[in-house]
């Protein structure tokens, strides 16, 4: 297990590095003006991105006002269910058809053919594509909370206003942390499990597209009718799913929120873990051969040639023909 942290590791400095050096940092340079540099670069970011979301959340909370004077928080929190939901859907059918861990070709030569421990393997790959992937939706629920407090807050002046202001974003933010990342999970759950051993489990598509048309109907019916039979049904699940998401704009306990949520994770993490015991991580390198390369050329310039795959893999190329 060592042996396969030291790897991942390498990889996860690796790619860190590469964005730090967009910035002009060297990791190399021990020296006290390199690490005031960095000091003054985390200082600029966080400065930066506090005034662009704070932009965004003027345009945020005209959005509020207009589609719900009356509750802004509700508005908020329904936009916030639905884009989670939507990701939800998306990240479900894109694990049906490439594994969600991705191995490069050292991977697959070095880690894939041994007997490492599948468990292991997968929740130590899980924590920087959940990290990466998580940034996006944080920033969405930091604006989402920011727009709300503009819509209940005066104008923001002094110390004590901006903290206050702040507070909604971080509230926001603390909220939707565990809950993404059981989504996140959750699609590991799909992914690893349609890859136990030799099994090729189609029917899982079918799993999916029908949860997609039941969540689909559910949101129709409770953006439609909410007085009728089915109003109350779909008012009724909208409610379970919103529950840890409503502490973020004040409508509930944030520790019972948290508490919820939190729970939920440690449920999804155990299944991940049963179901990683039979993992085939050689299919796994296989079907992730072609992202891996593509994203190495990315970063190191070579978009004419990743873009010529990816073309490729659109069209089919290699593919059995069809009858």
């Amino acid at each position: 297990m060592r042996a396969v942290h030291f790897l991942r590791r390498r990889q996860e400095e690796r790619e860190l590095i590469f964005w730090l050096s967009l910035v002009a940092y060297d990791h190399r340079d021990r020296s006290i003006t390199n690490r005031l540099y960095l000091l003054y670069l985390i200082i600029f970011f966080s400065g930066w991105i506090f005034i662009t979301l704070t932009l965004f959340a003027s345009g945020g909370a005209i959005l509020l006002e207009w589609l719900n004077p009356a509750d802004g928080a509700q508005v908020a929190l329904d936009l916030e269910i639905g884009v989670l939901l939507a990701w939800t859907l998306y990240a479900l059918w894109q694990s049906l058809k490439r594994c969600p861990l991705v191995f490069s070709r050292q991977d697959a030569a070095l880690l894939c053919q041994t007997p490492v421990p599948r468990q292991y393997v997968t929740l130590r790959w899980l924590l920087m594509p959940w990290f990466k992937n998580a940034i996006i939706f944080w920033l969405i629920s930091i604006v989402l909370g920011f727009s709300y407090a503009e819509t209940i807050l005066p104008e923001f002046t002094g110390f004590e206003r901006v903290l206050e202001y702040s507070t909604f974003g971080l509230r926001s933010l603390i909220v939707v942390v565990p809950v993404h990342l059981v989504l996140f999970a959750l699609k590991w759950v799909l992914g690893v499990y349609r890859l136990q051993k030799d099994h090729n489990r189609r029917w899982l598509v079918w799993l999916v597209l029908s949860v997609t048309f039941v969540f689909a109907s559910i949101f129709i019916i409770y953006s439609i009718d909410g007085s009728g039979p089915l109003g109350f049904v779909a008012n009724s699940i909208i409610d379970i799913l919103a529950f840890p998401l409503q502490a973020g704009f004040g409508m509930e306990s944030l520790s019972l929120s948290l508490l919820s949520s939190c729970l939920m994770a440690m449920v999804i993490f155990v299944i991940l873990y049963q179901l990683s015991g039979d993992f085939n991580l050689t299919r796994a390198a296989q079907e992730t051969q072609e992202y891996s390369t593509v994203t190495a050329m990315m970063r190191y310039g070579l978009t004419t040639e990743a873009a010529n795959l990816q073309v490729e893999k659109r069209l089919g190329v290699g593919r059995k023909p069809a009858r």
